[in-house]
């Protein structure tokens, strides 16, 4: 074989030894050929997988990364629970399924599982991430590239306002060098004009001097008087003029002040702009992906003479540990500590004419961290904040009742029961969009795979993302007021008098009612695919498993709970939000749905 020899397992136990030729997953040994046949023969491991050692030495790496060992308790997985969809050990069950209606032996839940349809759809899974994955991939790449290529263009729009800035400053040089020239040429004029005027009164003074001095030494007392009188007039003017100019005599002196912080004014070039919008694979939306899931079938499963199976005794499931299986309305006692109420949002009326407030659509948009709520009593959709602030009201056609999220795109839509049609929200501007008809009466809604699924009147409509309608689906019941898609694609409503899950055909998979629910309205599900439904006179929340079996109740009167009746869980933040009598919303902090 070209490695070293490995011994049997089997053989071991029994101080024997011989040459493993041969590894059986599920009991995870290594087998030599005579306890190989031996395993064939046992009627509890014949149905095992066995491959041989060479083969099971190249997948060893990959086969190591899933052992049927429980992860928390590292004890083997012998248990599937059915309301679950999860395989698990005894102790598992002991802590966390006690409660849980239907529980196999993980034997007779993997009988024939290569090949049924369960495996072929979690194949179309993988793939289904693996085209979702190369799509994020070649998205970073073409992101990286943009930004490689922005950071070009960006530099040089960052170099061309410096030119100008440059340009900019020299051009204020030039001007403020003009304005000095301009400013000492006119001050320089005017003291030149004033300088000639004085000159001019200074030959006068000197001619005048020079007369009478002259009419001193050689004229007569009367020409003597006569050209003082003369003077006295001449003196007059120049007292004038030199009182004048003493009045208007200002010194000039030029110089030069800085800008007060010119400098310090201009701090950058600009900023730089980080504009974050939607990828083309992104989604608008606190739900994981939406990659196809599939519960097991439970069709499928047979004994081996192809019987149905028998239901499953207790001793089978553990001969330590009792505990009662819980029925519809007797299990309150299961009912845990971990809802813990965090706030309230209060939604006060906002205009006279509104008689109450009416809560009956709750949605969270992870994008914008803002939350949108519908008010059945006004023609608006307002608009919260994530610490419950109110920030704008969203004039809409009529009244709305429910509100979804459309995947992949930028758009909340609303249903308005009063016109039978839908409205668009664009969710970055907080702006109305357009209306589709959906031709009936309307009220619940939901998307799957970026369909609109509309609950009316003993129907929904799928319709596509721009609001054409697809097809109508028949289903049970009346009315249906609420509506919600769980992650593997099943669709669950209520009509206030039972809830139903169907598959997007419309093909019944449960039906539920309970005498501890009252009138059924808001439907939605946490990060377990649980489901939770208001019940608005029974003042309760129930959960269910996606085969709608009751797993507790979670909330109730004593909690003091009123009238629920819209519900939203934000997944991520693991956070359940309740509309209390359809008058503020609740939102309670949840530690762990099961």
């Amino acid at each position: 074989m070209g490695q070293e020899k490995i011994e049997c397992d089997a053989c071991k136990r029994v101080e024997m030894s011989d040459i493993a030729y041969w590894w059986c997953g599920e009991c995870s040994e290594n087998l030599c050929h005579d306890c190989r046949k031996c395993h064939e023969k046992m009627k509890t491991t014949t149905s095992h997988s066995v491959i041989s050692i060479d083969e099971y030495l190249k997948l060893k790496p990959e086969i190591a990364l899933h052992p049927i060992h429980c992860d928390k308790h590292d004890r083997s997985i012998d248990l599937y629970c059915i309301n679950h969809d999860m395989a698990l050990c005894r102790l598992c069950m002991t802590e966390n399924h006690r409660g849980c209606l239907k529980m196999l032996p993980i034997e007779d839940a993997a009988r024939n599982f290569r090949k049924s349809l369960h495996l072929k759809q979690t194949l179309e899974s993988l793939e289904s991430m693996r085209e979702m994955l190369q799509r994020l991939a070649e998205d970073r790449l073409e992101n990286i590239t943009d930004i490689e290529q922005s950071e070009k263009l960006v530099k040089e729009k960052i170099s061309t306002v410096r030119d100008r800035l440059i340009k900019h400053i020299e051009a204020l040089h030039e001007q403020i060098q003009e304005e000095v020239s301009s400013i000492c040429f006119q001050k320089t004029l005017q003291l030149k004009r004033q300088h000639n005027d004085i000159l001019e009164q200074q030959e006068t003074n000197k001619l005048w001097t020079k007369n009478i001095e002259t009419m001193i030494a050689m004229g007569s007392d009367m020409n003597l008087f006569l050209m003082s009188q003369k003077y006295r007039d001449v003196r007059k003017g120049q007292e004038i003029f030199v009182n004048e100019s003493q009045r208007q005599s200002q010194r000039y002196h030029l110089s030069y002040h800085e800008t007060e912080n010119m400098l310090g004014s201009i701090k950058s070039f600009g900023y730089i702009n980080v504009t974050t919008t939607q990828s083309k694979v992104a989604m608008p939306t606190d739900e994981p992906m939406p990659l196809k899931y599939f519960p097991l079938d439970m069709n499928r499963l047979r004994m081996r003479d192809g019987s149905a199976l028998p239901p499953l005794p207790l001793s089978r499931l553990t001969n330590r540990t009792k505990f009662s299986r819980t029925t519809m309305g007797t299990n309150k006692t299961l009912k845990p500590e971990n809802f813990r109420m965090k706030k309230k949002i209060e939604v006060p009326k906002t205009r006279k004419n509104l008689d109450y407030v009416w809560i009956t659509g709750i949605q969270y948009i992870p994008t914008t961290n803002k939350i949108l709520v519908c008010n059945r009593n006004d023609n608006h959709l307002y608009l919260y904040d994530d610490y419950g602030r109110k920030i704008k009201e969203v004039p809409l056609a009529t009244r709305p009742w429910g509100i979804t999220l459309l995947m992949g795109t930028q758009s909340a839509v609303v249903t308005l029961p009063e016109i039978k049609a839908i409205q668009f929200i664009n969710i970055m501007t907080f702006a109305p969009a357009k209306t589709a008809n959906v031709g009936t009466w309307c009220a619940g809604i939901t998307n799957v795979s970026n369909q609109l699924i509309i609950g009316c009147d003993g129907c929904f409509k799928v319709l596509d993302a721009s609001g054409n309608l697809k097809h109508t689906v028949p289903v049970d019941g009346g009315r249906i007021w609420y509506i919600h898609a769980c992650l593997n694609g099943t669709i669950v409503y209520s009509d206030t008098y039972k809830v139903y899950g169907v598959t997007i055909d419309g093909g019944e998979i449960f039906r539920y009612e309970s005498e501890d629910m009252d009138c059924s309205e808001g439907i939605t599900t946490d990060y377990n695919d649980n489901i939770y439904v208001a019940g608005r006179d029974s003042n309760d929340v129930h959960q269910l498993s996606l085969n709608g079996e009751l797993l507790r109740i979670i909330l109730s009167k004593s909690d003091g709970l009123v009238k629920p009746y819209a519900l939203h869980f934000r997944k991520k933040a693991r956070q359940l939000y309740v509309s209390f009598d359809g008058k503020f919303i609740a939102v309670y902090d949840v530690k762990n749905s099961r």
